[in-house]
Order: structure tokens, then C-alpha cells, then sequence
């Protein structure tokens, strides 16, 4: 590996966004869906002697686990898109040093 002064990385986070990706992390694993099993009982006359006689029914709400989704999703446009700021502004930088008489 390089120990040039100018070698960067692309692993190379400011502390910030660490914290807030850490932070993402951890509220979505403290996110529980919420999930209902019921065990209701299965009326099929047609059915054979011995089949099982109960369904069981699974309802999950999983739109409270989505909510960390969005946040990531939400700070990751944000951090690219100021990242393609921050490039044009440095492309624009030698521009305007050149044009100097």
C-alpha cells in the first residue's frame, strides 16, 4: 500500500458519517416487525380422514422496518450528491487559476 500524502482510499469515512451509518444500523436492528401467528381451524369436508384440521395464519406489519431503509437510503443520495458538488467545484477551481493573465 502507498503512503503517499495525497493516496486516498476509497474506504475513507469522515467520523460522522460513520456514526450516523452506525447509528442507521442500530435502529434498524432495535426494529421489530411486528408478527401475529393464529392457529385457526380448517373446515374441509372433502378433506381425508387425518388431514390437519388447523391453517395457520401469519400477519406481519413491516412498514416500521422500512422506516431505517429509507434513512440510509435518504443519507446515502445526500452524501452523493454532495460528493458530485464537491467534484465540480474542484474542477471548476483550476479552471478559474488558468483564465489569470
Amino acid at each position: 500500500m502507498s503512503d503517499k500524502p495525497g493516496a486516498r482510499r476509497w474506504y475513507q469515512f469522515r467520523l460522522s458519517t460513520i456514526l450516523v451509518l452506525v447509528g442507521i444500523a442500530a435502529w434498524a436492528m432495535a426494529m421489530r416487525p411486528w408478527v401475529e401467528v393464529r392457529i385457526v381451524p380448517a373446515y374441509n369436508r372433502s378433506a381425508p380422514p387425518g388431514a390437519p384440521r388447523r391453517i395457520m395464519i401469519i400477519e406481519a406489519d413491516l412498514l416500521e422496518v422500512r422506516k431505517p431503509f429509507y434513512a440510509l437510503l435518504a443519507f446515502l443520495t445526500f452524501k452523493g450528491v454532495l460528493r458530485l458538488i464537491e467534484r465540480r467545484e474542484q474542477q471548476i477551481e483550476p479552471a478559474e487559476a488558468g483564465s489569470d493573465p
